[in-house]
């Protein structure tokens, strides 16, 4: 696993426009230069604190970095908020419109806040389960 996740630094690192030295990337995500290329080579690898930083800087996710699969189906970068406001507005709209016409602006712009913050919890609660389920995987193949 150390050295497929390696691979794949070592190859959006010189994707990159332009292409990131290791010791730039290091630098830039607090990590020894000497570990981050001992990484890359298979030959070590990175605290999940370190990997996160190194695929924020690399402009794709954690779960990405480990799982490139995972790319198509869970992007998230620029697509929270989206995804936030089409989820509020499917429940919206399976609300009962007699019911909702009975409320004021207050208690329509309170419910939906209700709504919008219960969908973010649960964002938040997957990705930290997600985050779980990377460092158990992880700790097993190193």
């Amino acid at each position: 696993m150390q050295a497929v996740i390696g691979r794949r630094i070592r190859e959006l690192r010189k994707k990159h426009n332009p292409a990131w030295t290791i010791n730039h990337l290091a630098v830039q995500a607090q990590v020894d230069p000497g570990q981050l290329s001992r990484a890359e080579r298979g030959l070590a690898g990175l605290s999940i604190d370190a990997m996160s930083r190194v695929a924020t800087l690399l402009g794709i996710r954690l779960a990405e970095l480990i799982d490139p699969e995972c790319s198509s189906g869970c992007r998230q970068v620029g697509s929270t908020d989206t995804l936030i406001q089409h989820v509020t507005d499917n429940i919206w709209n399976d609300l009962d419109g007699a019911q909702l016409n009975q409320c004021s602006k207050a208690e329509l712009d309170l419910i939906r806040h209700h709504i919008c913050s219960s969908i973010e919890e649960g964002i938040k609660r997957g990705q930290i389960q997600a985050e779980r389920e990377i460092e158990i995987i992880l700790n097993q193949y190193s």
